[in-house]
């Protein structure tokens, strides 16, 4: 006759201990990884078209005005050389 096997009451599966894994260049060279640091919380982020005053507007508000002003002057100086070789070309 075959013997009839007997039910187990405790699980046979042994407990196993999951080691850290480390990255393959910090094993090769017996390097410890840094302990996990939390997350930190960013700043919110501000919509594309909020306005604010800051120094950099300041500045690019004065290179604007300069900008305007040397054109200004060119365009009265191509006016003053224009009228000139319009008075000579009518003589």
């Amino acid at each position: 006759m075959v013997a009839k096997k007997k039910p187990s009451t405790k699980s046979k599966k042994a407990k196993q201990v999951h080691k850290k894994k480390q990255s393959f260049i910090a094993r090769i060279l017996g390097e410890k990884e840094p302990p996990m640091q939390s997350f930190k919380l960013s700043r919110e982020h501000l919509p594309f078209f909020t306005f604010r005053i800051t120094r950099q507007t300041l500045y690019w508000s004065a290179l604007l005005i300069v900008v305007l002003v040397l054109e200004l002057w060119i365009l009265k100086l191509q006016l003053d050389v224009l009228h000139v070789t319009d008075s000579l070309s009518a003589q």
